[in-house]
């Protein structure tokens, strides 16, 4: 596919930075809502949106990372399917156990710790080569400028000990 099929990056890389807001401002809802005392009665609500977000906001990058040839999409795809994963164990806890204070002390550090950091890393390196497939004369890998890949957060059951 020639460079000239190919739409402008930018104001899909615009669409991603409000999705990624969109998934702040739900964060921040549950967090008040925990200062509130009310964290237990909302974790749930955060947890499907979290599901249904990751479904539409996952498959949005991965068709932007096939229709721009990003050369980092395995490992990204890899790292959403992992996040995936990991969400869909805390829904199945909930579920099973209903909404404990354990289970608001998971989320929160996955989030912060895992999901946070792929929205912050590997997401902004996904909108540095977009950004740079609309710059004449960029060079991709050289606007990434961070190496590819997320860091690896424990298992959850390996959180849950202790």
């Amino acid at each position: 596919m020639g460079a000239e099929s190919v739409p402008n990056p930018q104001p899909l890389q615009a669409l991603m930075q409000g999705e990624h807001d969109r998934l702040y401002s739900r964060f921040k809802e549950w967090l008040n809502a925990c200062v509130a005392g009310h964290g237990h009665e909302e974790v749930g609500r955060l947890l499907k949106f979290m599901v249904q977000y990751m479904a539409e906001h996952f498959a949005l990058e991965e068709e932007l990372m096939r229709t721009y040839h990003y050369p980092e999409t395995q490992s990204h795809t890899q790292g959403h399917q992992h996040i995936r994963q990991e969400f869909e164990k805390l829904l199945k806890e909930f579920e099973s156990f209903g909404a404990t204070t354990k289970l608001n002390h998971l989320v929160i550090y996955f989030v912060f710790e895992w999901l946070m950091g792929h929205v912050q890393g590997t997401d902004k390196q996904l909108e540095t080569y977009l950004l740079a497939q609309s710059t004449p004369g960029a060079s991709s890998s050289e606007s990434l400028g961070v190496p590819p890949g997320d860091p690896q957060p424990a298992p959850l059951n390996a959180q849950q000990k202790g």
